[in-house]
């Protein structure tokens, strides 16, 4: 808490993001690295050659997320699945600070 001048209380609010930890690759959670993105053994974004990286489809993404969390909100899958794009794109660039930001 902070104090005004005047004697006042009050509270800074901040929003809280999720924050997830990243396993090693074969793990059981979520990868992110330079081969790409993966829940589990499942790929959601994978690196080929050249450096090209490439994430699933839209509806794709959902059946994951069904088998693993359950139905999920159309909003969370389309969040995801727009994370995974720019995640990949950063993967293709080399910029692995980026991608786990």
């Amino acid at each position: 808490m902070y104090s005004k001048s005047d004697g006042e209380r009050f509270r800074m609010n901040l929003p809280l993001g999720c924050s997830y930890r990243l396993v090693g690759r074969g793990g059981a959670g979520l990868v992110c690295d330079q081969d790409g993105v993966s829940l589990g053994a499942v790929d959601l974004a994978r690196a080929g050659s050249g450096r090209h990286c490439e994430g699933r489809p839209l509806g794709e993404i959902d059946q994951i997320l069904r088998a693993a969390y359950g139905p999920q909100p159309d909003e969370v899958v389309l969040r995801l699945y727009r994370g995974l794009h720019r995640t990949a794109a950063w993967i293709e660039a080399g910029d692995l600070a980026l991608q786990l930001h």
